[in-house]
């Protein structure tokens, strides 16, 4: 949807530049994705995000390392399944 005049100059006075919208876009100039690409790019997000995952919840690991304090069952779960998510080695 596209933004009125009045939000395109809040936008800009707030961010210091025009939002890019479709309609700035020569239509010869625009990229159609494939079904194909498309799945491609919704598997590498599911994988950055896995990889997010785990090193956001690295420190469990190396808590558990330096102290001896479990990780909880469900952190461990999950980094289980991220790591098959992320295609990482076990």
């Amino acid at each position: 949807m596209a933004m009125t005049a009045e939000e395109r100059k809040a936008y800009f006075d707030e961010h210091g530049f025009y939002p890019v919208e479709d309609s700035d876009i020569p239509e010869d100039e625009k990229l159609t994705l494939t079904p194909a690409q498309l799945n491609l790019a919704a598997q590498m997000q599911e994988k950055m995000n896995a990889i997010s995952y785990l090193n956001e919840t690295d420190w469990y690991v190396a808590r558990k390392v330096e102290t001896g304090k479990e990780i909880p069952t469900d952190i461990t779960e999950k980094r289980a399944q991220a790591r098959i998510d992320a295609d990482y080695e076990a």
